[in-house]
């Protein structure tokens, strides 16, 4: 595994310049111009493979390259220019961006903040969700009672069917992955057997591993206007899993929706979480179960909805 891994993916260094902020706005027209098309010369190349498309690629990095340089360097000349008129000598713009430094470092503490904030209200929230549902099930009269066949154990994951789903999953990298999926897709055949052992086993002993248990949460604001101050005026979004966790998933869900949809407990008008249904269905489904109900339903869909205010404010949150 480890000279396959030498191979495919060898131990690179470097550097890269770290910033709080997206540079478009420093950019020139021609030097973002430059980006978006190295980057639709990448996905060809991505996509192709061709040696052509190889020294396309190569030529617009280049091009693009020059470009921003350049850019930088005009709006830093054109600073020093500007200050040295409002103030005398050259070290305006230098105080300038010593200014601009000290507000980045600010900014990322005040996110590390709201990070550690965020990560004890959300930890407190699931925990007390826990408990709830712990106690409202803990006497057997709160259960429905359960009619049909029962599910006993899982079926055993197969290699075959492992490699299926990985072939379908799409090639975007999750930040928690250990090895791009562009990887894992080349070296199916040697990771294969590792993962569904994995899968395998979890099945077994009923536990999912914890290490795929983390994810990337989102933090949207639930109303325009709140203290952003507050962890418990956002709302958090969990929109990135580790590829090998999607991938366990898919398979326990493969086992599991089956015998749901086949239970008389499962209601028909499900529609969250369910293949060839959406919020479309749900709503024609409450319509045509009274005429009295249209009032609600079209003063429901005819207001404005509170996440198109929402700001995007990422924040990386752990548990176990």
């Amino acid at each position: 595994m480890t000279r396959v891994l030498e191979i495919h993916a060898p131990l690179r260094t470097g550097h890269r310049r770290c910033s709080s902020q997206h540079d478009t706005y420093v950019l020139s027209d021609e030097a973002v111009e430059a980006k978006r098309h190295r980057r639709r010369l990448e996905h060809r190349y991505s996509r192709t493979g061709l040696p052509s498309d190889k020294r396309a690629y190569k030529a617009a990095c280049n091009a693009a390259r020059t470009r921003i340089m350049t850019s930088r360097a005009d709006r830093i000349r054109s600073q020093q220019c500007s200050k040295r008129q409002a103030t005398s000598g050259p070290h305006g713009a230098l105080r300038s961006h010593c200014c601009t430094a000290d507000r980045r470092l600010s900014t990322t503490t005040r996110n590390a903040q709201t990070s550690s904030a965020s990560s004890v209200c959300l930890s407190t929230k699931v925990r007390r969700i826990r408990n709830n549902i712990a106690l409202r099930y803990s006497s057997p009269a709160a259960a429905r009672p359960h009619t049909g066949p029962e599910f006993s154990d899982f079926q055993p994951v197969t290699i075959d069917e492992f490699r299926k789903l990985l072939a379908s999953i799409p090639r975007k990298t999750s930040p928690l992955d250990v090895l791009p999926v562009s990887l894992l897709k080349d070296c199916a055949e040697f990771v294969a057997p590792a993962i569904t052992t994995l899968a395998n086993l979890s099945m077994q002993i009923g536990k999912f591993p914890a290490r795929f248990k983390s994810a990337q949460v989102l933090l949207l604001l639930k109303k325009a206007g709140l203290d952003r101050s507050l962890p418990v005026n956002y709302r958090p979004i969990s929109n990135n899993l580790s590829t090998v966790s999607t991938v366990l998933e898919k398979l326990v869900l493969a086992r599991l929706r089956p015998h749901l949809t086949n239970s008389k407990n499962f209601s028909e008008r499900q529609s969250a979480y369910r293949q060839g249904h959406s919020t479309e269905t749900a709503l024609f489904d409450v319509r045509c179960c009274s005429p009295c109900t249209c009032i609600a339903v079209q003063s429901l869909t005819s207001s404005r909805p509170m996440s198109s205010d929402a700001i995007n404010t990422p924040m990386t949150l752990s548990s176990t």
